[in-house]
C-alpha cells in the first residue's frame, strides 16, 4: 500500500507536464497565476482520494495489529508509524503543493528538465510524424496496461504479506515458561516469575533450565 502512496506522489509530478502539454497549452495573454491554479486543481483531484485512502487504510491496519497485539515493542510500533502517516498527509497537503507550484512555474519559463537545461521550443511547436504519432500511442497503450497490471500484483503481494505479517505477529508465544522444559516441583519458580511480570512490569522472562547434570571436571 505504501508503494501506491509512492506511486501517486510520483505521477502528480509528471502528470503536471502531461496535463500542461494536452488540456492548458501556455499563451502569453492568460494569467500565469490562474493556469498554475487550474493545473493544481486538477492534479490534486485525480490524486488525493487515493492518498487519503491509502493514509486511512495504512492507519486503520497498523492500530488493529497494535490493538490485537500483546508485545509492547509492536504496540509502540504501530502507534509510531501512524503518527508517521498523519503527519505525512499533512505534509502532502502544504510542503507538497509548493513543490508543485514551483514545477509548474518551472514549466511556464521553460526549465522542466532535470538539470533545468532550457528546452527546445522549436521542437514541441513542430507538428509529429504520422509514423511517431502512431509510436506514441501504443507505447502509452502498453505502458498503461503494463502499469496496471504491475499495480495489481503489488496490492495483491501487498495484503498477502500484512495477513502473513499479521497472523505470524499474533502467534508469538508470549507467555512466560513452557511446561515442558519446568520441572513439575516448580511452585517457587512459577511465584518468582510472575512476580517479576506483575511488579516490574519486564514483559516475558525467559529462564533457561538444564535437563540433566553437568559434568565441569576436565576431560
Amino acid at each position: 500500500i505504501d508503494c501506491i502512496r509512492i506511486s501517486i506522489i510520483c505521477k502528480e509530478l509528471h502528470g503536471i507536464s502531461n496535463y500542461l502539454s494536452s488540456q492548458l497549452p501556455l499563451s502569453k495573454s492568460s494569467n500565469d497565476d490562474d493556469l498554475i491554479k487550474k493545473r493544481l486543481q486538477q492534479t490534486l483531484k485525480h490524486s488525493e482520494l487515493p492518498f487519503f485512502c491509502t493514509t486511512l487504510t495504512l492507519c486503520t491496519l497498523y492500530l488493529l495489529l497494535g490493538l490485537l497485539s500483546q508485545i509492547v515493542s509492536i504496540r509502540i510500533y504501530s502507534s509510531g508509524f501512524c503518527i508517521y502517516l498523519l503527519i505525512n498527509y499533512l505534509v502532502h497537503l502544504t510542503f507538497f503543493l509548493s513543490c508543485l507550484t514551483i514545477t509548474c512555474k518551472r514549466i511556464d519559463s521553460n526549465r522542466h528538465s532535470l538539470m533545468c537545461f532550457k528546452m527546445n521550443r522549436s521542437n514541441s511547436s513542430s507538428s509529429p510524424s504520422p509514423s511517431s504519432s502512431i509510436t506514441n500511442r501504443c507505447h502509452h497503450y502498453f505502458r498503461s496496461i503494463y502499469a496496471k497490471k504491475f499495480g495489481y500484483i503489488i496490492c495483491l503481494l501487498s495484503i498477502i504479506l500484512f495477513v502473513y505479517s499479521l497472523l505470524t505477529a499474533l502467534k508469538i508465544d508470549t507467555r512466560l515458561f513452557d511446561s515442558q522444559f519446568i520441572p513439575q516441583q516448580s511452585r517457587s519458580l512459577r511465584m518468582y516469575m510472575s512476580s517479576l511480570e506483575h511488579d516490574f512490569d519486564i514483559g516475558p522472562t525467559i529462564m533457561f533450565t538444564i535437563p540433566s547434570t553437568l559434568d565441569y571436571r576436565n576431560p
